[in-house]
Order: C-alpha cells, then sequence, then structure tokens
C-alpha cells in the first residue's frame, strides 16, 4: 500500500511541475540562460540519465551520430527536450525495441536533435494533436504515466530558445521526433 501512495504521489508531483513549467513558459516567465552548449557532451549527459528507465522497459537505447556542435540554447530546458523525448520513446515502445538519439550539423545555422523508435507509433487522425496540452492521444486509460504536456512543453521551449519542433509517425512503426536548436 505504501508503494501505491509513494507511486501516485511521485506522479503527483510530476504533474505540478509541468504544469508549472507550462505555466511558467505560457506566460512569458521563461528565465532563459542562453549560453554556448557541446552538443556530444549534452546528448551524452541525457543517454546516460535515460540507460536506467531504457533498461527497465527492457528498450534498447542507442547513441546515434553525434556531430560536434556547439548550441547557443539554455543547458537546463535543452535537456528538458532531450529527455521529454526519450522518455515518451521509451514509454511508448515495445519490449526489445529501440530508442536512437541523433545530432548533426543542418548547416544552416541550426543543430538538429532526432529521437527515433520503433514503437507504436501515431496513429494518423491523432497526429495533428500531438503538441495540445493535457492530450494523451487516447492512451489517458493506460498504466503509462503521464500527464499530456510534455511535448506541448517542449515545443514551447524549443520555440522560446529560437527554434522549432516537429515529427513523423507510422502506426505500428514507430516515431521520429526532432528539434532544431541554433548554433552559437
Amino acid at each position: 500500500q505504501l508503494e501505491h501512495v509513494k507511486a501516485g504521489a511521485k506522479h503527483l508531483l510530476a504533474l505540478i511541475e509541468d504544469v508549472m513549467d507550462l505555466s511558467q513558459v505560457e506566460s512569458g516567465g521563461m528565465d532563459l540562460h542562453l549560453e554556448t552548449l557541446k552538443a556530444l557532451a549534452l546528448g551524452e549527459d541525457v543517454l546516460n540519465l535515460m540507460a536506467l528507465q531504457a533498461g527497465k522497459a527492457k528498450v534498447e537505447l542507442q547513441r546515434g551520430n553525434l556531430d560536434y556542435g556547439a548550441l547557443w540554447a539554455d543547458r537546463k530546458w535543452t535537456q528538458q527536450i532531450l529527455l521529454n523525448l526519450l522518455s515518451n520513446a521509451i514509454k511508448y515502445n515495445r519490449p526489445k525495441g529501440f530508442v536512437r538519439l541523433e545530432g548533426t550539423d543542418l548547416g544552416t545555422g541550426f543543430y538538429r536533435w532526432t529521437v527515433e523508435d520503433n514503437g507504436a507509433g501515431i496513429p494518423a487522425d491523432r497526429q495533428t494533436q500531438v503538441f495540445d496540452p493535457f492530450n494523451r492521444l487516447g492512451r489517458e486509460s493506460s498504466i503509462i504515466e503521464g500527464t499530456g504536456i510534455g511535448l506541448t512543453l517542449a515545443r514551447r521551449l524549443a520555440e522560446g530558445m529560437g527554434g522549432t519542433m516537429g515529427f513523423s509517425s507510422q502506426a505500428g512503426e514507430g516515431s521520429l521526433f526532432w528539434v532544431d536548436l541554433p548554433l552559437a
């Protein structure tokens, strides 16, 4: 019973933190500390942070190509975006699936992060709702924890740093989410 209470409290705390972050971004009060970030080091950091979650889910976490690049971004918020994308890719995957993080200099003044998985994918009729706050795309009653605002927050954070975010997905085959952030 205590484990259930602990799990419920953890979920509630995550929900409160997500709502507060989204509220801060929505109100224009996002506290940005733009600095030069080494993409390779940041990518390796987030992969290390997600290794335990991937292991528990029996999902292979892959380090794809990570170009050497220097971003002009906020460390905390960039890390938040990548952790959210990786966490979703792991949570909505299948045992023995994979999640791959890659990063490349687009040659246009932007660095593109991609998170690819071979999980359930997103049905075509739900894809227009992906960035809607509190929308879990029909998985509200599943055992997978989540608030439905992580992708909304990630997209707004990327935009707040001068970047963009998008995705492609095929139901039953997986998804690829990308975020472009300015180079230093």
